[in-house]
């Protein structure tokens, strides 16, 4: 899962982790792992709470301080691409999908276009796994538009 540190949502976590089982059928969900930034806010911290009240395991994929160190504002889009690179591997031997937690952008030095496009390293995870043939289930705050209409 990928999201948005201004995520504040629960519910529509709980749900988005619900239809995934539903698609994939309950009775084969049998090791569901949660792959994760490991961001102590928004939907990563909501994801990881849910997924541990339902006794699941967690994958995090935090951003070290030494990657912080030699990589600045890239560490993040680093992560994002060993997580896609890591749930790609499972492709052979369980069911993936990338759900997005898509809010807007808000950082007000942004001169990116459209305005109001998803968080940057939500969008950016987002758009890797779909490059990398990773289904994505984009899920939207009630007043953004969806990710791929917007491009």
């Amino acid at each position: 899962m990928t999201g948005s540190r201004a995520w504040r949502s629960e519910r529509l976590v709980r749900d988005a982790f619900n239809d995934a089982f539903r698609s994939w059928g309950l009775e084969s969900v049998t090791r569901p792992l949660l792959v994760s930034g490991h961001c102590r806010d928004g939907a990563d911290a909501i994801a990881e709470r849910v997924w541990n009240g339902a006794g699941f395991e967690i994958e995090p994929f935090a951003v070290s301080p030494d990657s912080w160190r030699r990589h600045g504002r890239r560490a993040p889009l680093r992560r994002n691409q060993a997580m896609v690179d890591f749930v790609a591997a499972q492709r052979d031997r369980a069911e993936v999908l990338c759900i997005g937690f898509a809010a807007r952008c808000t950082l007000e030095t942004c001169h990116r276009i459209p305005p109001g496009h998803v968080t940057h390293g939500t969008g950016d995870c987002m758009s890797k796994a779909l490059q990398a043939g990773i289904e994505v289930r984009e899920v939207n705050d009630p007043q953004l538009p969806p990710l791929r209409s917007a491009s």
